[in-house]
């Protein structure tokens, strides 16, 4: 889907924030150190990150010709994005600081 969703334990309230680029797709998602969630996305390839304090989306476009699918997504303990590029059989690394 377009849009990533808050679910709040203690009231039951769901929000959705919708991604920042027309017609992308979530996938794969990681929390980051900061609190932060990292969404790779699927159509034309975008890692976006998203913060709750501010309710708001940064998106890193992924600068390869077959950036679309993202299968896999982690992030490290200092806050370096790691993902796949299925299309193209990479691993590739985003520094988002």
């Amino acid at each position: 889907d377009d849009r990533l969703g808050e679910y709040d334990l203690k009231t039951g309230v769901v929000r959705e924030f919708t991604l920042p680029i027309r017609g992308e797709v979530g996938g794969p998602l990681w929390p980051m150190p900061d609190g932060r969630v990292a969404v790779g996305t699927r159509s034309t390839g975008y890692i976006m990150i998203f913060s709750p304090a501010t309710r708001t989306f940064t998106a890193h476009k992924i600068p390869t010709p077959f950036a679309g699918l993202k299968d896999g997504l982690f992030v490290d303990p200092k806050g370096t994005i790691w993902f796949t590029e299925s299309g193209v059989g990479k691993l590739a690394r985003l520094d988002p600081s």
